[in-house]
């Protein structure tokens, strides 16, 4: 018997995007990405890899197609949905920010804490966590502004 195909994590359908007012900077993007797998973007100057980026985690509305996370499309998420999904950091996003890396990693426990807004021993244990796998356990109490722009 045939184990069911899960749905990827994220998933593209003839995406089309850009900025209001000009032509779309990529076209006819076409991708799935399970769980646990890792994909490079490549390309030069002005290719749309920020774009692409960008519309892949909300921050800019598709022109056309369509981005699915786990099947679902990204349009329907609230907020907080959203966050709990799909998190980036841009590297001029870091620029003068006042906050330690922990401080910074530990802003993505966003979506799981509740209203009263304050972290408990699962969301440290988390930030812990997410901070080994990504072995940056070292530059915990470094401002986030005097990290390399590969750093961040």
């Amino acid at each position: 018997m045939a184990t069911p195909k899960t749905k990827p994590a994220i998933e593209t359908k003839d995406l089309v995007a850009g900025y209001p007012g000009q032509p779309p900077i990529i076209q006819d993007i076409n991708f799935e990405l399970q769980s646990g797998e890792i994909l490079g973007i490549a390309g030069s100057n002005g290719a749309g890899k920020s774009t692409l980026l960008k519309t892949l985690c909300g921050l800019l509305q598709s022109g056309s197609g369509q981005v699915l996370i786990h099947g679902q499309p990204i349009e329907e998420f609230t907020t907080r949905e959203l966050a709990a999904q799909v998190s980036t950091v841009l590297q001029s996003s870091s620029e003068g920010l006042p906050f330690t890396v922990i401080e910074y990693v530990a802003q993505g426990r966003y979506p799981h804490i509740g209203a009263l807004g304050k972290m408990g021993p699962s969301d440290y244990t988390a930030v812990e966590e997410a901070m080994e796998e990504c072995a940056v356990v070292e530059l915990a109490g470094w401002n986030v502004s005097e990290l390399s722009a590969g750093e961040t």
